[in-house]
């Protein structure tokens, strides 16, 4: 849906496609079924990537760290000569989530920082909207992602 809505936001100056799986970062059919979804891609300006809120089984300052460096290592020989951009995954209304939430963003901003890769940050972004999430306190309303959109075009403008 994110996805939609950036193409959108972006007045279909940028065309957004997106490969969404609820696959665990140490799942070993991950890295497949990206190197699938890309192959049906005739070509891309950049790659984003996040995966914060599956594999919740892993320890995140080890196992989710390891993997995480390993799927962004993927990215960049997969990826060669296109930007890899991180994105951090957005705040949830759960307390204990959030607080890994928190540990996995920090991750990420550290690989980002050790690979040289730019990150767009959803989480900021995303805490100004907390009275728009559902329920569950995972997803966001429609405004909300279009807010979320804005902010994805802004950075990926910069980056292309």
């Amino acid at each position: 849906q994110t996805r939609r809505h950036c193409t959108e936001v972006a007045n279909k100056s940028i065309l957004f496609d997106g490969f969404g799986t609820s696959k665990g970062i140490d799942n070993p059919y991950l890295i497949d079924s990206i190197k699938l979804f890309s192959k049906q891609q005739p070509g891309r300006n950049a790659v984003l990537f996040n995966n914060g809120l599956h594999g919740w089984h892993l320890d995140d300052e080890t196992e989710y760290k390891e993997y995480y460096e390993l799927a962004v290592k993927f990215l960049l020989d997969e990826f060669k000569n296109i930007p890899v951009v991180l994105v951090l995954t957005t705040h949830v209304g759960d307390e204990e989530r959030e607080k890994r939430v928190l540990s996995r963003n920090n991750v990420v901003k550290s690989i980002a920082e050790k690979y040289n890769l730019q990150v767009i940050d959803l989480y900021s972004e995303s805490l100004k909207l907390h009275d728009c999430l559902d329920n569950y306190g995972v997803h966001f309303s429609l405004e909300a992602n279009i807010s979320l959109a804005r902010k994805i075009v802004n950075d990926v403008n910069k980056i292309i």
